[in-house]
């Protein structure tokens, strides 16, 4: 397997998991204009994450994300994205 199948599958995996996580399709999630920024402290760490969706997404899937703000903004901990032991992203078909 390359590196790049690798990545695509870490990819599709992690988006798997926010789309189920925002109470939308995988489908959806990938109609929706946004982004994903890591919540990093003066040390460096990482103490969560912001997805950010643009207004000009369409209103009909903004609406159904669970947690979503004002600022169309949702926070995700800082764990949200590590893998189980028993789960690999290389698992996907």
């Amino acid at each position: 397997m390359s590196n790049q199948q690798l990545e695509e599958m870490q990819e599709k995996w992690a988006d798997e998991k926010l789309a189920t996580a925002l109470g939308i399709s995988y489908d959806e999630l990938h109609e929706l204009v946004w982004s994903l920024d890591p919540n990093k402290g003066h040390d460096g760490a990482i103490y969560g994450y912001m997805v950010t969706f643009s207004e000009e997404s369409p209103k009909e899937i903004l609406n159904k994300i669970e947690g979503i703000d004002e600022g169309y903004s949702v926070s995700l901990p800082s764990c949200f994205f590590d893998e189980p032991d028993d789960e690999e992203p290389d698992d996907f078909e």
